[in-house]
Order: C-alpha cells, then sequence, then structure tokens
C-alpha cells in the first residue's frame, strides 16, 4: 500500500546584487568553483575507497572557497526561442562539498533534497544577481530530533555562511 504525506514549509529565498556584469560573474564563479576540473568528471567510484582516500580526492577537486561545480543549466540559451522579447542570460549551478554535506545527510538523508545546493545567477539590468534558497530554512526540517535537530540547523547555518560568502566574492566588484 502507498502512503502519501505533505509536509508544508517555508524557505528564505535570498538575492545578491552587484554592479559586476553577467560575464564577469560568470568567470568568477565558475574559477572559484573549479568548473574547469570538474566538467565532465565522471562520478567518484567509492569501491575499495577508504573514508580517507574520498576526503583527499574530494578536497582535490573543490574550487578556491571549497565548493565543487557538479552542474550548470543556462536556461537563457533554450529559452529564447520561445520568449517574444529579449531574455536576460541566466545560469542555474548546482554546487556543492560532499564532507560538508555528509554533516548534514548524517542527521537526516532527507537534506540529500537540499544540498548539493542551487543558485541562479541572473543578469540584471546595470549588473547581475545570485537567487537561492538558504540552506538552513529548508534543511532541518521534521524529522530529526533533540540534539541531532541542532547540530543539523548548525551544519545548515555554517553552510548558509559559506554560500553566501562565495557569492559575494564573486559579486565584489
Amino acid at each position: 500500500m502507498t502512503t502519501k504525506s505533505v509536509q508544508p514549509y517555508t524557505a528564505q529565498r535570498l538575492t545578491l546584487r552587484s554592479s559586476i556584469s553577467f560575464s564577469s560573474a560568470k568567470a568568477k564563479f565558475e574559477k572559484l568553483t573549479n568548473r574547469a576540473g570538474n566538467e565532465g568528471a565522471p562520478a567518484l567510484e567509492v569501491s575499495g575507497i577508504t573514508p580517507e582516500g574520498f576526503e583527499r580526492a574530494t578536497e582535490a577537486t573543490l574550487g578556491e572557497r571549497g565548493f565543487k561545480y557538479f552542474a550548470s543549466y543556462p536556461h537563457s540559451t533554450w529559452f529564447k526561442l520561445f520568449s517574444p522579447r529579449p531574455v536576460p542570460q541566466s545560469i542555474t549551478y548546482v554546487l556543492g562539498n560532499p564532507l560538508i554535506a555528509r554533516t548534514m545527510l548524517t542527521h537526516d538523508l532527507r537534506a540529500g533534497l537540499c544540498v548539493p545546493v542551487r543558485v541562479i545567477l541572473l543578469q540584471e539590468e546595470g549588473g547581475s544577481a545570485f537567487v537561492w534558497d538558504e540552506p538552513s530554512s529548508i534543511i532541518a526540517l521534521d524529522g530529526c530530533g533533540g540534539a541531532e535537530k541542532r547540530e543539523l540547523r548548525e551544519a545548515a547555518r555554517k553552510l548558509d555562511e559559506k554560500l553566501e560568502k562565495l557569492l559575494r566574492d564573486v559579486l565584489e566588484v
């Protein structure tokens, strides 16, 4: 028998804007998340690897700010086919750090719905912006209790800070 449950929640959607151009923000973001070193790379094979070996292999793929590029979706490249007006550039990025995710997944596997994180880079008049859902507002919902939930929220807040610092660094003029 299949059952369905619904869990309403409220997320915090954040936006950082800057006068930096879209192309400059894109280049800085991709450099700081090591896109060149991760794009097209096969998934890390874990059979026969030790936890220490996994950590070393993961650390080798991280960018300068401790995040790894996983994927990007340049929606504006295809959406312009359907829009009657010019479409500003936009790219949704998937990025993360499996070593940070491990901390959260230890407490609640459903955190995997939120890590790796997604951010969208938008071209705006006079600059660019990043928009994302604050990880701590959506990671530590129900299903984890007591001290474990506090630890999960603390890890998610650290992710919030680290992610925002990365995005601020990218948008710095």
